[in-house]
This record gives C-alpha cells, structure tokens and sequence, in this order.
C-alpha cells in the first residue's frame, strides 16, 4: 500500500499514523489482504486475467495527416489504446472500480 500525503495536517501526522494503524491496517487484514503482494486467488488484471490473452494487431496502418499551420516543424500526433476488448465488460468493470 502507498499512502501520499500532501499539504499540513491540521491535526498532525501522529492522528494520521494512528487512522492508518488502529483503522486501515485492521481493514486489509479483516479482508484477508496481508497475505503479501498477491493474495491467493486474485489475479493481476491485463496480465493474468483473460484480458492478458490478447491477438497481435494484424497490420499496421498508417496516415498522413496534414496540419493547417505554417510551421509544420514540429509536432507529432500518436494514438493507442491498451486495455480490455471493448465487449469485455467485467474487466471494463474491474478496470473502473480500480481506478476510483
């Protein structure tokens, strides 16, 4: 776990270490997760969940895409994805619980 903290405690860092001690700490190990960085049975999304099976992209495909500016020096335009099959709406589901 990574807890980042920024600004000033109103409070102090002793209120925040005690939160994290007597409230947090007892969570994860109610909840069977200090069994170290891979609990039994979880599965690491997009490495080892069916979302980790993924085809090669057959072709590559590129455009020229002209830009209306004068100075056409610099500039460059990249577009990816990385993640789940769109249909897969579990791991899009996991994938959003995860991040908030």
């Amino acid at each position: 776990m990574t807890l980042i903290v920024a600004g000033k405690l109103s409070s102090g860092t002793k209120t925040l270490l005690s939160v994290v001690q007597n409230e947090v700490e007892p969570s994860i190990i109610a909840h069977g997760q200090n069994q170290g960085p891979k609990p039994p049975g979880w599965k690491r999304p997009f490495l080892e969940t069916s979302s980790a099976q993924r085809k090669p992209i057959p072709e590559l495909i590129e455009h020229t895409v002209e830009f209306p500016e004068k100075d056409e020096s610099t500039g460059e335009l990249l577009i990816y994805y990385m993640g789940p099959p769109d249909d897969d709406f579990l791991e899009a589901k996991v994938r959003i619980l995860m991040s908030s």
